[in-house]
Formats: structure tokens, C-alpha cells, sequence
């Protein structure tokens, strides 16, 4: 069973079709109405950073998921100079170097796998003379989307 979790999901009814109605909630990753244990994958692509309190929602998606469950997430990430100048962002109310966002991950879980990717957003040549593209030349030398694949423990045997 797959089940889609989003706070702003009434928002969007033109998104409803995409899931079915019964296997969507309205909820924040803080707050899962999920019982402890009863999850084996969670994929949180493009939300820590959009989060309150990413921390918080961690701590949610360690409880609900199983012991030896999976956790897949995909954040952007900065260079670390960059960061002091991203306060005005409304919109994602937190930033991460790379190493950052795996020591964040790594509070929690077990990191198997973290990988960077340069973000590339494929500017052709003909459209530089546009100054709108200019954001999206400077923003492929200084963003990056950090990869993890990060699993609960299993706890040891007694």
C-alpha cells in the first residue's frame, strides 16, 4: 500500500486524481497519524526543506518506519558560503551543504548511500540573451541535489 502524506493537499484538489482519496492524508511530517512500526519505505523528495521543523519530522518518519525501513530523500544543497545569504527564503526555511544534510540524516538513521549532483538546468545558448535565464546560468554553479538512502536500524537481539 502506498500512502501520500501532504499539509497542503486539500490546496490542490487538481492533484487529488493523482492518489487515491483514501490512501492520501492531510498531515505535517511532524505530526504522522501513523502507528510506530507500520512503515517500510518513506521517500521525501523536495520537502525537508520546506518543513518547520525538519528535525521533528525525522524523529516522526524514524518512529513509523519499521525496523530496517527505508528512507529516501533528495534535498538541494548549498555551498556553505551561500548560506548566510539564503535568510530571505521564504519558501524553503532551510538550507544545507551536502555534508550537513547527511549529518542531519545520519542523527537518526543509518546512511548507506549520499550522493551530490550538480543541478544542471540546460540553458540553451539562444536564450542568454534573455535576462530572466541569467538566474538559472548562476544558480547550475552554485546548486547542487543531494541523494540519500538511509535505513532504521534494526535493534539488536538481547
Amino acid at each position: 500500500m502506498r500512502l501520500r502524506l501532504d499539509p497542503l493537499l486539500l490546496d490542490y484538489p487538481d492533484r487529488l486524481p493523482l492518489a487515491d482519496p483514501q490512501l492520501s492524508l492531510v498531515a505535517e511530517a511532524e505530526h504522522l497519524p501513523l502507528s510506530s512500526g507500520t512503515v517500510d519505505a518513506c521517500i521525501c523528495f523536495n520537502a525537508l526543506d520546506h518543513m518547520r521543523e525538519p528535525r521533528a519530522a525525522l524523529a516522526e518518519v524514524h518512529r513509523v518506519l519499521r525496523p530496517g525501513g527505508a528512507l529516501l530523500v533528495m534535498v538541494h544543497s548549498f555551498p556553505s558560503w551561500l548560506l548566510p545569504l539564503l535568510w530571505a527564503d521564504r519558501l524553503h526555511p532551510h538550507h544545507w551543504t551536502h555534508a550537513a544534510a547527511a549529518d542531519l540524516l545520519a542523527s537518526r538513521f543509518r546512511v548507506e548511500r549520499a550522493v551530490r549532483v550538480r543541478r544542471s538546468f540546460g540553458v540553451p545558448p539562444a536564450r542568454l540573451r534573455y535576462p530572466s535565464v541569467w538566474k538559472y546560468v548562476a544558480g547550475q554553479l552554485i546548486l547542487s541535489i543531494s541523494y540519500f538512502t538511509a535505513f532504521r536500524d534494526v535493534p539488536l537481539a538481547r
